[in-house]
């Protein structure tokens, strides 16, 4: 599993993946060219903006500070990362709590570990297609 994959993930479905030394805040401060005073946070999940983030225990975490869902596309993203990455469940944490949304439940470890290795290739390489 790769314990960096941070980054937001937009209304089109869109994941944008962070350096490792970039927060979620700078980020939405560089794309908004923000220079008010707030969380620019705030303004990426009004327009539909989702933080997202692997944590340690095989998730993918999708967070909104708005009472707001993910859409399809969002959905089939975090979907696709997580397969390609090994992980296990995919939760969304908004203003009403916390759901899983996605589970594996029919892949082996091996396969996890497979997809893994292929997603890695893929996106450090740039090998193997897509």
């Amino acid at each position: 599993m790769q314990d960096n994959l941070r980054g937001w993930i937009d209304p089109s479905g869109k994941f944008h993946e962070m350096p490792e030394y970039q927060t979620h805040e700078d980020f939405a401060r560089k794309f908004l060219h923000w220079k008010k005073e707030g969380y620019a946070s705030d303004k990426m999940y009004f327009l539909g903006w989702w933080r997202v983030h692997a944590t340690h225990i095989c998730e993918l975490l999708a967070q909104s500070d708005i009472p707001a869902v993910l859409n399809d596309m969002q959905k089939r993203t975090l979907k696709d990362l997580a397969v390609e990455n090994g992980i296990l469940e995919i939760i969304q944490e908004n203003a009403h709590g916390i759901r899983v949304i996605w589970q594996d439940e029919g892949i082996s470890r091996t396969s996890r570990i497979a997809n893994g290795i292929i997603g890695f290739l893929r996106k450090k390489f740039s090998i193997l297609g897509d």
